[in-house]
């Protein structure tokens, strides 16, 4: 929904000495904004197109008539950074990133795009405003093949559950839905320990379960999206604790990760809403600082087995460590083309654990040729946590070690 923050926020963005129309029509956009904050009415600029829905004429004559001369070099274009950050605010996009969707998807004007400047958009949002004070909704529009939630729609509903140990971490946890046997309900589970990546990590714990957040892709927020493979959802319980305020878990005491681990299988663990957890059955799964910080926690032999992806110590294993890795089986992940944890990591890895175990086989490598999740720039290749995520084999090959 357009708020009074975001249009504050627009204001040193997007006036420039020179153009009152587009002051004029920023300060009138706010004095709706703070309306429709009184009235909690769905407006136009929280559903999309809603112009395109009751008058289309009103918002292409906007378009058409009010865009300034094209020749004109000083006024900027959105640059596509911006329409990204715009149109990603929420869950329901605003009136100017709305405005610059048309753009994309409707090419109106002959020069495409790159015709579409600051203030006729701005000028647009406001006449899509005024129409919807107008003609105030509360149901969703759709408009092309565009289909939009109303502002009154049910919020999400979490399947994941938020758990806290006072005296270590918070986490979500999972609990496959019930069956109809009871006995097995009460049968202890096969667990999945899953330790994130690092992180700004800043914001409460859903923030490992955002499906747009900074973790998005991993299990808890397939999972908690309802996307996740019926492979892991209807076998396995998942415990994610959530670093709250530092990057990751690496910085650490191994000592406080497992103390918490203890807690979440203790009574005291069942009674704050863990899993019942087969002790034999624990997986560890970690990402990136979670892989480094993963290969250490199996050493303590606590875990039946371990997924590792984008693994990143540099260095080679001591003789003592790969001597408490031997016989534990391990699926790691990488990418070639990693740009932050070089794949030689996991190489050196997977070579020094094959040689220690008589049954090399007990050692996986997914190692790809380059990012399978279309990553680019700074974060180039390192996504082998979300491809593994949701790899429907993975589990399986999990179901095939339980004891």
């Amino acid at each position: 929904m357009t708020t009074p923050h975001d249009t504050f926020t627009w204001i040193p963005t997007y006036v420039r000495v020179g153009e009152p129309m587009t002051l004029m029509c920023l300060i009138l956009l706010l004095t709706m904004t703070l309306q429709s904050q009184q009235h909690h009415v769905a407006r136009a600029s929280d559903t999309t197109t809603f112009l395109c829905f009751i008058r289309p004429t009103i918002n292409n004559a906007a378009i058409r008539i009010l865009r300034p001369d094209p020749r004109r070099k000083d006024v900027k274009v959105f640059s596509r950074s911006e329409t990204t950050f715009w149109s990603q605010k929420g869950p329901s996009p605003n009136a100017i990133a709305t405005l610059q969707q048309q753009v994309e998807e409707r090419k109106f004007d002959e020069g495409g795009d790159n015709e579409w400047r600051r203030r006729s958009i701005l000028i647009s949002a406001v006449c899509m405003n005024l129409a919807a004070s107008i003609f105030p909704i509360e149901t969703a529009a759709i408009s092309g093949d565009i289909s939009v939630r109303a502002s009154s729609q049910a919020p999400h509903e979490h399947l994941m559950k938020e758990v806290c140990d006072p005296n270590s971490y918070s986490a979500l946890t999972y609990i496959p839905p019930r069956r109809e046997n009871e006995e097995q309900n009460l049968k202890p589970l096969p667990l999945i320990f899953f330790l994130h990546g690092a992180g700004k990590n800043e914001l409460d714990i859903w923030n490992l379960a955002n499906i747009q957040g900074e973790h998005a892709g991993l299990i808890p927020s397939l999972i908690d999206n309802n996307l996740a493979p019926e492979e892991l959802v209807k076998n396995f319980a998942v415990v994610c604790p959530y670093s709250l305020g530092k990057a990751s878990f690496y910085e650490e005491p191994r000592s406080k990760i497992l103390q918490f681990l203890n807690w979440v299988c203790s009574e005291e663990g069942r009674q704050a809403g863990c899993p019942v957890v087969d002790l034999k059955n624990i997986f560890l799964f970690g990402f990136s600082d979670g892989a480094t910080l993963g290969v250490e926690l199996l050493t303590t032999k606590r875990f039946r087995a371990g997924v590792v992806a984008a693994y990143g110590f540099t260095g080679t294993l001591p003789v003592l460590a790969l001597d408490r890795l031997r016989g534990i089986p391990l699926w790691a992940f990488h990418s070639a083309d990693d740009v932050i944890f070089n794949v030689r990591c996991s190489d050196n890895l997977v070579r020094s654990l094959r040689n220690v175990n008589d049954d090399s086989s007990i050692i996986r490598y997914s190692r790809f040729d380059s990012d399978q999740e279309g990553f680019t720039g700074s974060v180039r290749g390192h996504s082998t946590g979300i491809t593994a995520s949701k790899l429907p084999d993975l589990y399986m090959w999990m179901l095939s070690l339980i004891k």
